[in-house]
């Protein structure tokens, strides 16, 4: 799970982390006044959307346009209209050229010039089983160190600091920053934290410039406040509707929507239904114990499903309760028009109740 970069330098600046001053706004309107509130007089706008490459992208309504999702204003007027132009077009990610990812909402910065920088992250490493730091140099050398036990070491701050070649005089507080970040990452449960740039500003002042936090989805419920910034992505709205209501909504390319209880099931109807002619449209997995009304909310979005020909329902009652899945079924056909042929196929637990209903 991913979070916007307003939302997260709010943490940052919650957490006691240093982020230059700014602010979000949904309207040009909204955005000169956010700016009119600032104390700089030179801004940077931002587009808020999910990718690193804002600046690499092109508007969708001008291919050829140098114009990106990051752009500078000199004066609360220019921010305004800067917003304006951004607002409502979308923008075309080269990591995702596919997805056209509409700008509802900018992101007001202060413009900060510098002259000294460094990248830092820190990341879940699955193939040693721990956490990896990484920092990278403005002039592209990479150190990577393995944190034994969680934690991070004098040594490795040290080869970190001599390494980016900040002022000497900097060596305190970038210790304590560098400290700062690794406990961030290790209290919110990230799987990677990266910060691209850590700047030295004008002003003798260290910020960050810009993050990118990826949350473990399945250790949110400890964060009751991350788990509410929860935004779906373009393209996904499906499997977040899915992940709302506890089960698993699969995209493929058929034209016969599968609604089955467990994922070893799933797999098999796939093929049973391609060995019978057909293709599978999508596969809504509700899992063992699923409740009449997540299977009445898969029955739905199965429906929903844009140019299907049919719904085949294949459940194996064994923790599942065949007579639950007949409920949810029953509630949602009285709810939206089915208009199609539906199978369903029951086996197990309650199998004979269900099919009664």
């Amino acid at each position: 799970m991913e979070i916007h970069e307003y939302q997260i330098k709010a943490l940052l600046k919650k957490n006691g982390l240093p982020v230059l001053e700014g602010g979000i706004a949904y309207t040009p309107q909204e955005a000169e006044k956010t700016a009119q509130k600032m104390s700089c007089s030179d801004f940077i706008i931002k587009a808020q959307i999910f990718s690193n490459h804002r600046t690499q992208g092109y508007f969708q309504d001008a291919p050829t346009s140098s114009e990106n999702g990051l752009k500078r204003a000199k004066n609360a007027q220019e921010v305004g209209e800067v917003t304006a132009n951004m607002l409502g077009r979308s923008l075309i990610m080269p990591d995702s050229p596919h997805i056209a990812h509409r700008i509802q909402k900018v992101y007001i910065e202060e413009f900060s010039p510098f002259e000294h920088s460094f990248s830092l992250s820190f990341f879940i490493d699955r193939q040693i089983q721990g956490i990896v730091c990484a920092a990278k140099t403005a002039q592209g050398k990479l150190l990577r160190f393995e944190l034994n036990n969680r934690k991070i070491t004098a040594t490795t701050i040290h080869r970190i600091i001599s390494a980016v070649q900040f002022p000497k005089d900097q060596t305190p507080r970038l210790n304590d920053l560098i400290r700062q970040l690794h406990r961030f990452f290790i209290t919110y449960d990230a799987l990677a934290f990266e910060i691209d740039p850590i700047i030295l500003t004008h002003r003798n002042d260290l910020k960050i410039l810009d993050a990118r936090i990826i949350f473990d989805s399945d250790s949110l419920f400890r964060y009751p406040d991350i788990a509410a910034l929860v935004e779906v992505k373009p393209g996904l709205e499906r499997e977040a509707q899915a992940h709302m209501n506890n089960f698993r909504y699969i995209r493929l390319k058929g034209n016969i929507a599968c609604l089955v209880n467990g994922a070893g099931l799933g797999l098999a109807t796939i093929d049973a239904v391609h060995d019978g002619g057909g293709a599978v449209s999508c596969l809504l997995d509700v899992g063992t114990e699923p409740s009449k009304e997540a299977v009445s909310k898969a029955f739905k979005l199965a429906l929903s499903e844009p140019d299907i020909d049919g719904i085949l329902v294949n459940i194996f009652g064994g923790i599942t309760r065949c007579d639950i899945i007949a409920q949810g079924l029953i509630s949602a056909s009285k709810e939206i028009s089915v208009g199609i042929p539906i199978v369903v196929r029951k086996d197990g637990t309650n199998a004979l109740v269900g099919m009664r209903m």
